[in-house]
């Protein structure tokens, strides 16, 4: 990756080895607030979507995004993802929050960028 592009990456990005590692207890806050949307399952997989197209748009395709899971208690790493293993889910859909999210996802983020005016 073009170091003009790493040296333009969010602050709770770090670039390593190919890879853009995400810290999420950094970027789920942020892009939560901005998108005016409180923590569940629904409004963390719209994050997540509009994170990665944020990034896609800074660095084009071919990035390679890790979203950074902390590790449990005993040190091992969960395998879900962080939102269905923190977070309830949407009151409105329930068990689909993270599916609703992933498809509304795109649509978030070009409000997210109109609201920007980028």
């Amino acid at each position: 990756m073009d170091q003009n592009i790493i040296d333009k990456l969010p602050s709770f990005a770090t670039y390593e080895n190919g890879v853009v590692i995400i810290d999420p207890d950094k970027a789920y806050p942020t892009y939560l607030d901005e998108l005016g949307m409180e923590p569940n399952q629904y409004s963390v997989e719209v994050a997540r979507r509009c994170l990665t197209l944020d990034l896609l748009d800074l660095a084009g395709p071919g990035l390679h995004i890790k979203i950074a899971n902390p590790p449990r208690a005993d040190g091992s790493f969960a395998s879900d993802t962080w939102a269905q293993a923190n977070l309830p889910a949407h009151p409105e859909y329930g068990e689909q929050s993270a599916e609703m999210g992933r498809a509304h996802g795109p649509r978030m983020h070009r409000e997210l960028k109109a609201k920007r005016g980028s």
